[in-house]
């Protein structure tokens, strides 16, 4: 992770986006749609998740601006 990971941003499942692009593709609409879950999280409690589903991959957190 660059820096300590504590940035919030909001995630979703790419399936979802997928349902919402192929109703509207159906469903033709004239709207702007802002697509997201509501939820913020980390960068590192999603590591940590992912991390926790895939049996302890090990987590760095590297210094901004750092190769």
């Amino acid at each position: 992770l660059w820096g300590d990971g504590n940035e919030l941003r909001d995630f979703f499942y790419v399936e979802n986006f997928v349902e919402v692009i192929e109703y509207f593709l159906k469903n033709p609409k004239n709207l702007v749609l802002n697509i997201c879950s509501g939820k913020s999280i980390s960068f590192k409690v999603l590591a940590q998740k992912i991390s926790s589903d895939l049996g302890k991959i090990e987590i760095l957190n590297l210094k901004k601006g750092s190769d």
